[in-house]
């Protein structure tokens, strides 16, 4: 019996196509597609979808020996068009968007993103670790674009499936600040947890890639509520049973080392009965006030750059959680409620901001202000502001304008060298030096903090020493 490809239609008669050099060519492409899926229009591949395709398809071409280039032209062909093709090579394309979806989502989030530790809060569903970071300047960038081509389109920052939660990763993006001295830190955690290492057989000794990895999912469910630290020790249980299987290094799903894994599972647990509680506690306390400030600074970010807000069930209080099943937890909404019955000051909430009311507090206020000024979040004019002064590069600014209102939006970075106390105020005296270059606004208008209830006067000068002792964010509105 002859096999008969639906690539035999698009290649010349005299070319022979067998199954082998089929799986080659698309085992290359499929080992270069950088996302999940491509999407068709009516009759051909979207211009982004086409994108991603031709990329894979030149990783392709440099792996791939010279005979089968033709093939992989005529793969390529077949999945960029629609139009009059038959029933088996449309076939073809749904099979083909079928498989890149659950392989990129398998080699990348559920394995290597398990396996990469250099900053785990870098491994999140939808990043790219190996991008570290970005500049300012790209930030504004990417929001220029998205108020261009998808200016609804949904931003999140907590998923059913996230790896860890929102809050978790704001606090070991400190870890990258050279303030936190992590490389010393964690060093020296190596050393003082050496003996736990002393018991165990050398065919299940830890890994010490396996130990930088338990050190960083510590630090990212440590919760700020003691009362919670009782439950720790069972999620992390099942945690690190998921973590080290997906890892797939020394022990895996469908071939678990359990030997290695209860090695793993008594060092976490020993560490959380030595004076190591200690050490790591007094770590989290002294990095807690930046991450709090990289939290609500993500809340204002994800509630006034272009898109919809979407906020993930119960994520209005702190979200230390880890993967699922732990991200499924039951959500206490009763407490939530409570804590909307009572009206406090921003200022009150940042001096008890361990509680998380903080958080739900700032979220409520900024989708109030999209609730009475649409016009400012429905395909606004967005324009980067400029920041000039000391500390300039801990400053992230933008206006978005429509019709006759305009907002400034204030937010900080690097918040572990900006001086913070235990109430999140900042006490760097460099916000005395420290300025925005506004466009210059009508005649006796007034800038309004819709957070503080501070006005100030519409000008092309605006200074952020009010931001001296006090939370370094704001939101602000004006009359054009």
């Amino acid at each position: 019996m002859i096999w008969r490809s639906p690539l035999q239609s698009f290649s010349p008669p005299e070319q022979n196509i067998t199954q082998h050099a089929v799986a080659c060519v698309l085992q290359e492409i499929l080992l270069a597609f950088p996302v999940y899926r491509i999407y068709f229009s009516e009759t051909e591949l979207s211009e982004e979808s086409r994108s991603y395709l031709c990329a894979a398809c030149e990783r392709a071409k440099k792996t791939l020996p010279a005979h089968l280039i033709p093939l992989l032209m005529v793969v390529e062909k077949l999945l960029s068009q629609i139009s009059s093709q038959s029933s088996d090579s449309k076939s073809f394309q749904d099979m083909f968007v079928h498989l890149t979806a659950p392989l990129v989502a398998k080699s990348g989030e559920d394995t290597a993103f398990y396996r990469y530790d250099r900053l785990l809060s870098r491994n999140e569903v939808g990043t790219d670790p190996a991008l570290f970071c970005k500049g300012i300047e790209a930030f504004h960038q990417t929001n220029l674009i998205r108020v261009a081509s998808h200016p609804q389109a949904m931003l999140c920052t907590a998923t059913h499936d996230h790896k860890r939660g929102e809050d978790g990763r704001a606090r070991l993006m400190v870890l990258s600040e050279s303030a936190a001295n992590w490389p010393e830190v964690v060093a020296l955690w190596f050393e003082k947890n050496k003996a736990l290492h002393m018991h165990e057989r050398a065919d299940s000794s830890i890994s010490k890639a396996d130990e930088f990895f338990f050190y960083q999912t510590l630090i990212c469910a440590w919760p700020v509520d003691t009362d919670e630290l009782s439950d720790l020790p069972k999620r992390l249980e099942m945690y690190l049973t998921k973590a080290l299987r997906e890892r797939g290094l020394r022990t895996s799903w469908a071939d678990p080392d359990t030997d290695y894994e209860e090695s793993c599972q008594h060092f976490v647990g020993q560490l959380l009965q030595t004076s190591f509680v200690e050490d790591l506690s007094a770590f989290v306390d002294r990095i807690s006030p930046a991450a709090a400030l990289n939290s609500l600074t993500q809340v204002i970010l994800r509630s006034t750059v272009p898109g919809v807000p979407d906020l993930y069930q119960g994520r209005e209080g702190w979200d230390f959680s880890l993967v699922d099943p732990d991200n499924r937890r039951p959500v206490h909404y009763s407490r939530l409620e409570r804590a909307l019955e009572v009206e406090n000051s921003l200022a009150t909430l940042a001096s008890s901001w361990r509680d998380g009311r903080i958080k739900q507090h700032l979220l409520r206020k900024l989708l109030k202000l999209r609730e009475n000024y649409p016009q400012l979040f429905i395909n606004p004019r967005y324009e980067a502001v400029s920041v000039q002064g000391e500390l300039a590069d801990h400053v992230v600014a933008f206006q978005c304008s429509a019709e006759d209102m305009k907002m400034l939006v204030i937010a900080t970075r690097f918040g572990l060298s900006l001086s913070m106390d235990d109430v999140l105020r900042s006490h760097e005296k460099g916000w005395n030096r420290t300025r925005l270059t506004l466009t210059e606004g009508k005649k006796d208008a007034k800038w309004e903090s819709i957070l503080w209830g501070n006005t100030f006067e519409d000008s092309a000068a605006f200074g952020l020493d009010y931001f001296y002792g006090s939370v370094p964010f704001d939101v602000l509105i004006a009359s054009r």
